[in-house]
C-alpha cells in the first residue's frame, strides 16, 4: 500500500466512523472548555508573573493525561477493526480502551525514556563544552549533539508504528517496539512520507480553521462565547485528524504486515 493510498484509505475508514468522531469530540470539548474556565490566562497584576495554577486545573490535567491512555486504546482497537473487518463495534470502545491500557501506558514511558536519553546526552555535551569557553570545543560538541538529537529523531520515527503494533499484533510492549523498529527500517520512506502528508493535511485545515476562528473573534471582539467557539471547532478538527492518522497508519501497518 502506497502513501496516497493509505491516505485514500484513512478519508474512507474516517467517514464511517461517526459515533468514534462524536467520543473523540466530546473528550477534546469538555478539556478544552475547562481549560477557558480554569487555565491561568494572565499574569498577575503588579508582579509580571504568571498567574498561579489552579489547583483543579492541576488535578484535572493529571486526570486527563490517564484518561487520553483510555481514550487512545478504545481508538486504536475500534480503528483496527474498522479496517480489518470493515465494521466499527463501538460496544467494544470501553473495552479495549481498559484492555491496552497498561501496555500503552507502558510503551509511552519507555518511549519518552528514549527520547529524554538522547536530550539528556546532547545537553551534557553543550554544558560540558560551553564552560571552557574554547570556540573549537563548543563548535565539535554542538555538531555531536546535533549528531546525538538526529540519531534520537531517528528512532523516534522507527518506533513511530509501536502502538500500531501493540493493538494488531496483540504485543507486548518490548516486542511492539522491535518489531515497529524491523518494519519502519524496510518501509522508512512510506512511514515518513504519511506522516508528512498526513501533517500537511492537518496543517491545511488548520490553517482554514485559523482564519474562521480569527474572523469569529472580530465578529464577537473576543470573549468567553469567541472562546467556546472556537473551542468546539478546534475539538471537532482534531477528533477528525485524530480518526483519520490512525485509520491511515493502521492500515499501511497492516499491508506491510501481510507483505512481509
Amino acid at each position: 500500500m502506497g502513501v496516497m493510498e493509505a491516505v485514500k484509505k484513512g478519508f474512507s475508514l474516517t467517514a464511517k466512523s461517526l459515533n468514534l468522531l462524536v467520543v473523540i469530540f466530546i473528550f477534546n470539548v469538555v478539556w478544552n472548555i475547562v481549560g477557558i474556565f480554569l487555565a491561568p490566562a494572565a499574569p498577575v497584576t503588579g508582579t509580571g508573573g504568571p498567574a498561579p495554577v489552579n489547583p483543579a486545573f492541576l488535578i484535572l490535567s493529571i486526570a486527563f493525561i490517564f484518561l487520553s491512555v483510555f481514550i487512545q486504546g478504545g481508538i486504536l482497537g475500534s480503528v483496527r477493526d474498522l479496517v480489518k473487518q470493515g465494521a466499527l463495534k463501538m460496544s467494544e470502545f470501553a473495552k479495549y480502551g481498559s484492555k491496552y491500557y497498561l501496555k500503552l501506558f507502558g510503551l509511552g514511558l519507555l518511549i519518552m525514556a528514549v527520547v529524554m536519553v538522547f536530550a539528556l546526552v546532547a545537553a551534557l555535551l553543550i554544558a560540558m563544552a560551553a564552560p571552557t569557553g574554547n570556540r573549537v570545543a563548543i563548535g565539535i560538541v554542538s555538531i555531536l549533539a546535533l549528531i546525538v538529537g538526529g540519531f534520537g529523531i531517528y528512532v523516534m520515527i522507527l518506533l513511530f508504528l509501536s502502538p500500531y503494533v501493540l493493538i494488531a499484533d496483540e504485543a507486548g510492549v518490548i516486542e511492539s517496539m522491535k518489531k515497529s523498529v524491523q518494519m519502519v527500517r524496510k518501509a522508512i520512506g512510506k512511514v515518513l512520507g504519511l506522516a508528512v502528508l498526513v501533517t500537511l493535511i492537518a496543517f491545511g485545515f488548520g490553517f482554514v480553521l485559523g482564519i474562521l476562528t480569527g474572523l469569529l473573534n472580530l465578529a464577537l471582539a473576543g470573549g468567553t462565547i469567541a472562546q467556546i467557539i472556537a473551542a468546539v471547532l478546534t475539538s471537532a478538527l482534531n477528533a477528525y485528524i485524530g480518526v483519520l492518522m490512525t485509520a491511515s497508519f493502521m492500515a499501511m501497518y497492516l499491508s506491510l504486515k501481510q507483505k512481509a
